[in-house]
């Protein structure tokens, strides 16, 4: 708000937000003429944008001036009004320049803040002060800053002046934050320290860390000690006799010791490592499995500075990793008032967890056996836990010190729950048709779930029904929605009008509908030997197609129905009451799963597991419009609600495993998210099972455990065991892809949402289950008919994003089902071409001949399946292309997978930030140096006379890849990259005393770097010569071709793989990880063990010079310039390497092998012998035993993640 004093900041948050929401045009373009009764469409376009921009600019700045509104009220022009108030308040701004001035030249650093935020503050007020035509030089400022710091950072002032090198105030800034981290870790008095004083005469030492400097005495040093209770000189605390008088009357309490920045505010699901601290403490309810009311010295404890706190509850806390580990943290203290959640080493080393602690990071180890890791973060360590445990928490805010409450069966509130919060109405129906036994209605009151989740409107009336099923079919697209668990974010419904039966499908994209759609006819009319007669729907894209001056132009759905003899009813523009069906249906859907959401606290990412339940209960209760249930009319029968249950309630799972223990737990916990599609039985979402989404028979459901409060907390046991493939019968696991309507992949995942007969699952008994036996079965095995060592890839298959079958040519994209997804892909790829000015058109020379061109079209999918665009791209046919005419000059270098390996290990060992840019259209970069005519693009073409001729590299042609590397070559140098000598795709820049690395693999590229800030400049300064696309932190980057034919292989694949003999010759390590392995076939014939050997270790030598040439390039490693280590357990190759002793047995041995004596000689490397036993590298060459590989598989820095 403009309140007279601050005129230049809000002048720039006006221009960003009119930026950002597009209204920016009246400032950027002129005022242009009042369209008349000759002025063209584009003219009447233009003056339409302008004015629409003019106006809410207008109203948008007015409506954030505090004092002057109405002054300017004359001025109708947005440019006027701004300059008026300018004109207005920067005379006065002017005048803030002195006392701007004083306040940077008088502001010192007094320690209140951090040194970061003090930095910022004087960088703020330089800024402003650059509108004022006072502009304040970089160094000018970088000696201000320094000159406000206090006498503490005297050192760092002198190594600064000491300097030749005068540093950016940026570099300031990480140089001051790091003095200050310095500072702290040396001044630190009282550090993270809780302790618990329960007994008599024992008490809690708080005494400060005494720091002795100089050769300054005992006694001088005593007089100087200050009891932090009385703050009285000449004692400490332990020996302050009122100290010990307030103890005696205080009695026995839990005392809590903080660091100092505990009183910081940091975010409630962070928790923070105590290395003293005896107890757990958190201070939100979130989290908690069970609460209790604390009882005699738990009621509060106590800080440092004596600060008392209280202890609200006392309970179990649940921590979920982000590896998925459960740690349960029992006896946790809440206290609302602390600002930090602190867990005690000192609580679970007992329990056998082991803490490694490195520079800035630790991990988690129980069993040997990684569960967790986190990070230093200010000075203190943070474990790095899931982002979403929280959603899996069982007490909420009001639930502290609640019993579990007793729900009769017959209680309608209950059912209500149940069945997905229907209306009293409903539920006195399903009484009265006998569907369900008399329930009480007396404790039906107010159900504030449905009051957060429904809403009324009036309802249209007069509609008429059909009089049979299928007559008329009601549709509708609802959405976007958050991606749900599987990917998706819409959902297509059909409903049968006479029955209001109805099925749901999820889906990623609008265009779906239409395979959605032909499932749903095959099935339907299957079963019920009955057609489609009519569907009614909006005038979306998907169901009308376009329409044209013609009348429609009908797309794939339309076109379909007419095909079939269907009837298609379109609403009328704005009329969506004329498919109210559908759009009522909807609403339905969306309250109960709003309300379903709301009863429990499970992730937003379940909404369609809750969906799907809302359909299943629709499809069971009653409805005002029809005179029995949905599934009455549809299957014939009544329906059966005994197996029914609240959704997202607690239970316990039984998953059926063999390998059970005696005195393992039966059931795993979890909470209900639906019923089994295709099968009896349930869905179960379990937060510490892989995989989260089981289906199962047999579970306890917990409906009445809403709020836990019991003494005893209900525990869940993280099963590190693996179950076998065999132990699946009455498990279900659905992997994490997106299912296919289209019939690709199984037949559960194709399934809609839709009941089948007499789906009701048992319910797991307590007293009963124990004592049944299971039936004996046949012991005898049976083995498939599809060998074993195919499975893994055809489940792969399943996952093969490369199945759907893209066109291959022009027409057969315009004949396609997608032809306007693929037409606007060619139009997007020529509107590249023009912005990078690729061609002219001109006419052929004589006796010139012009290169062909193609479009190549490719869906693009994400790594879950979901379709991100249609790509088209217009290639040269340049296998037409004659050297010496064409092109002169075809080799560019692509980076090494080692290099990027050896990138890699920097990454994680440094901890480096590793982040990925795309080039769009790289090759377009590139600039000709021959002369290249290409003919016109098909559907593009305008005079036919005409040829193309390229200024730059086009994909396709032989010189394209080379041309492009050459101008990315030429800008990267010019910003101070410098190439590696063996490796001409890694680049390295060196800013003092930070670096990056850059990684070109064709036109992605990796970033990494030891400083944000040079990682953003690179950034910026990429995107200016380049159109770049910023993908973030790496994800998945450079795949391999290793596996180009794991999904879908064929038989050719097979036998080549079965008749490849390997030999080892050489593993190679690098910050204890692996970065270079090879197996082959030798090419050399050996008369003996040695000599093979000798040729591995020559290949090893080899690759080990290379590596030490490339990592010398690097700059920032080394060790490397010592002996390279190479390891051989062979005893007879080794002695052979380091003598020059011949005999008859080697004499032919080639010379080139020899060269590596040389190296030994000039001890560049070094062979040593290793036993058998102890060599990593056996598991890629042979078969192992089991704990060997395991050994091995250790060494090899390759860590199980379970």
């Amino acid at each position: 708000m403009l309140n007279g004093d601050n005129f230049s900041d809000w002048k720039d948050q006006v221009l960003l937000t009119l930026g950002c929401m597009d209204l920016d045009l009246a400032f950027r373009v002129d005022e242009p003429p009042i369209p008349t009764d000759s002025s063209t469409p584009t003219e009447k376009a233009s003056y339409e944008l302008w004015e629409r921009s003019n106006r809410l600019s207008l109203m948008l700045i007015k409506k954030h001036i505090s004092k002057v509104f109405g002054v300017q009220s004359q001025c109708t022009k947005v440019k006027d009004f701004l300059k008026a108030i300018e004109d207005q308040y920067v005379r006065s701004d002017k005048a803030l320049a002195s006392t701007l001035m004083k306040r940077l030249s008088d502001v010192k650093y007094n320690g209140s803040r951090s040194v970061r935020e003090h930095i910022m503050h004087m960088r703020d007020i330089a800024a402003q002060l650059k509108p004022l035509e006072v502009d304040i030089s970089e160094p000018f400022l970088v000696h201000l800053i320094l000159n406000s710091l206090p006498k503490e950072y005297g050192p760092f002032k002198i190594t600064y002046n000491a300097q030749k090198e005068k540093w950016s105030v940026n570099e300031l800034l990480t140089m001051c934050v790091q003095e200050e981290e310095r500072l702290k870790n040396e001044n630190i008095e009282v550090a993270n320290l809780v302790t618990q004083n329960k007994g008599k005469g024992k008490r809690g030492k708080f005494g400060p860390y005494e720091k002795k400097t100089g050769n300054m005495s005992n006694e001088s040093f005593g007089n100087k000690i200050t009891c932090f209770f009385c703050r009285k000189i000449g004692h400490k605390k332990k020996d302050c006799l009122k100290y010990k008088k307030w103890l005696e009357k205080k009695g026995n309490f839990i005392s809590c010791v903080c660091y100092e920045s505990n009183f910081v505010k940091v975010p409630d699901n962070t928790w923070w490592i105590d290395s003293g601290s005896t107890i757990h403490v958190a201070n939100t309810m979130q989290g908690f499995l069970s609460l209790r009311k604390p009882m005699g010295s738990e009621q509060s404890i106590y800080s440092g500075n004596q600060m008392r706190s209280q202890v609200e509850a006392v309970g179990t806390f649940r921590l979920v990793f982000n590896n998925g580990y459960v740690l349960d943290l029992e006896s946790t203290f809440y206290v609302p008032s602390f600002s930090r959640n602190l867990v005690s080493i000192a609580k679970l080393v007992p329990l056998g967890y082991v803490f490694n602690f490195s520079k800035s990071s630790f991990s988690v180890m129980k069993n040997n056996v990684i569960v967790g890791n986190g990070y230093l973060d200010n000075g203190l360590y943070k474990f790095d836990l899931d982002s979403n445990f929280y959603s899996t928490h069982l007490i909420t805010e009001n639930g502290i010190g609640t019993k579990r409450c007793v729900i009769k069966e017959n209680s309608s509130m209950l059912w209500h729950k149940r069945l997905g919060h229907i209306s009293i109405e409903r539920l006195k129906r399903l009484t009265n048709d006998g569907i369900l036994k008399d329930l009480d209605f007396s404790n039906f009151g107010t159900c504030v779930d449905c009051i957060k989740g429904k809403q009324t409107n009036k309802s249209n009336k007069g509609a008429k029904r059909s009089s049979t099923v299928l007559e008329l079919i009601h549709t509708d697209i609802c959405g976007p929605f958050p991606p749900c668990f599987n990917g998706q974010r819409y959902f297509v419904s059909f409903i049968d009008d006479y029955s209001r039966y109805m099925y749901l499908y999820l889906i990623f994209d609008k265009s779906e509908a239409f395979d959605a759609f032909k499932a749903y006819k095959v099935e339907v009319e299957k079963q019920l030997e009955k057609s489609i007669k009519i569907v009614r729907s909006d005038r979306g894209g998907e169901y009308y197609g376009r329409y044209t001056e013609k009348g429609q132009n009908p797309g794939p759905f339309a076109a379909f129905l007419k095909e079939e003899g269907i009837i298609a009813q379109y609403t009328m523009p704005g009329t969506p009451q004329q498919n109210g069906v559908a759009e009522r249906r909807n609403r339905t859907l969306m309250d109960m799963v709003r309300s379903m959401m709301s009863h429990t606290n499970l992730s937003l990412e379940l909404w369609s597991e809750a969906l799907k339940t809302a359909v299943y209960i629709l499809n069971r209760v009653p409805s005002k419009v029809v005179p029995k249930t949905p599934f009455e009319l549809w299957k014939g029968w009544k329906p059966s609600l005994g197996h029914l249950h609240i959704w997202g309630c607690p239970v316990e799972v039984r998953i059926y495993n063999p390998n059970i223990r005696k005195l393992d737990p039966r059931t795993i916990s979890g909470y209900f998210i639906g019923y089994a599609e295709n099968s009896k039985g349930y869905r179960f979402y379990c937060p510490s099972h892989i995989p989260r989404i089981v289906e199962a028979r047999n579970a306890k459901f917990l409906e009445d455990l809403e709020v836990s409060g019991s003494n005893i907390p209900r525990k869940e046991v993280f099963e590190e065991d693996q179950v076998s493939s065999k132990t699946l019968g009455e498990l279900t696991v659905y992997p994490d892809y997106p299912p296919s309507i289209k019939g690709k992949q199984s037949n559960q995942e194709q399934s809609p949402t839709k009941d089948n007969e007499n789906v009701e699952p048992s319910t797991l008994n307590n007293q009963n289950q124990d004592e049944n036996v299971e039936v004996r079965r046949s012991s005898r095995v049976k083995k498939s008919a599809i060998s074993s060592d195919y499975i893994v890839y055809l489940q792969e298959s399943d996952f093969d994003i490369g199945l759907e079958n893209d066109p291959t040519s022009f027409s057969q994209a315009m004949s396609s089902e997608n032809f306007n997804l693929w037409h606007n892909a060619m139009k997007e790829e020529i509107a590249s071409m023009d912005k990078n000015q690729v061609w002219e058109l001109t006419k052929l020379p004589e006796g010139a001949k012009p290169v062909g061109c193609k479009w190549v079209y490719k869906t693009k999918r994400n790594p879950s399946g979901k379709i991100e665009r249609y790509k088209a791209r217009l290639v040269a046919k340049g296998y037409t292309q004659k050297e010496g005419i064409d092109y002169r000059e075809t080799f560019s270098p692509v980076s090494k997978k080692d290099s990027f390996r050896i990138i890699m290990a920097l990454v994680a060992h440094f901890d480096l930030e590793l982040h990925q840019m795309d080039v769009k259209t790289a090759f377009l970069n590139g600039d000709l140096e021959e002369e290249v005519y290409m003919s016109q693009p098909e559907g593009f073409s305008h005079d036919s006379n005409l040829v193309c001729k390229l200024k730059k590299s086009i994909y396709g042609l032989k010189q394209a890849s080379r041309q492009w590397y050459i101008k990315f070559h030429n800008v990267v140098s010019s910003f101070g990259f410098k190439e590696n000598i063996v490796d001409q795709c890694i680049y390295l820049k060196v800013s003092g005393s930070k670096y990056i690395f850059l990684v070109l693999y064709v036109d992605d590229i990796l970033l990494a770097s030891s400083d944000m800030g040079l990682l953003h400049e690179t950034k910026v300064f990429l995107a200016k010569n380049f159109e770049m696309k910023d993908m973030g932190e790496a994800s998945y980057v450079i795949v391999g071709m290793l596996g180009r034919y794991q999904s879908n292989p064929g038989i050719e694949h097979w036998k080549a793989a079965k008749k490849i003999p390997v030999n080892p010759l050489q593993d190679i390590f690098f910050a204890n990880g692996a970065i270079s392995w090879k197996s082959t076939k030798q090419t050399i014939t050996a008369s003996s063990t040695m000599e093979a050997e000798f040729v591995a270790c020559y290949e090893a030598t080899s690759q080990a010079l290379w590596l030490r040439h490339f990592i010398t390039g690097l700059k920032i490693v080394d060790s490397i310039f010592r002996p390279i280590q190479i390891f051989c357990d062979n005893s007879a190759a080794v002695f052979f390497s380091k003598n020059n002793k011949s005999g008859s047995r080697n004499k032919h041995i080639d010379i080139k092998y020899l060269v590596v004596r040389e190296k030994v000689n000039k001890k560049e490397i070094v062979i040593q012998h290793i036993r058998t036993e102890l060599m990593v590298a056996d598991p890629m060459t042979k078969a192992l035993p089991a704990n060997s590989y395991r050994n091995h598989v250790d060494r090899m820095g390759l860590v199980n993640p379970m």
